[in-house]
């Protein structure tokens, strides 16, 4: 094995590692905030919002997450 290799390369898989735990934690926020609007929403029962809200967690719970990012990357490309 080419421990050069290895050497020359750790800087980035470093960089690669922060960056991956920043977007994990950006990701962590943004699904707790979501989450918590929706839980607001529920709480308060806000009539047509709230029609809108339990669409969206009947979809995100019964569809597989192989299926949800297929959905999100092809539709990238639409809007």
């Amino acid at each position: 094995m080419n421990w050069e290799f290895i050497v020359e390369y750790l800087p980035l898989y470093e960089k690669a590692t922060v960056l991956t735990v920043r977007i994990g934690l950006l990701g962590i926020a943004f699904a707790i905030l979501v989450g918590f609007a929706c839980a607001m929403v529920q709480y308060h029962r806000i009539p047509v919002v709230r029609q809108i809200v339990a669409v969206y967690i009947e979809l995100s719970r019964n569809t597989p997450l192989l299926v949800q990012l297929f959905f999100i990357y092809c539709c990238r490309y639409l809007f």
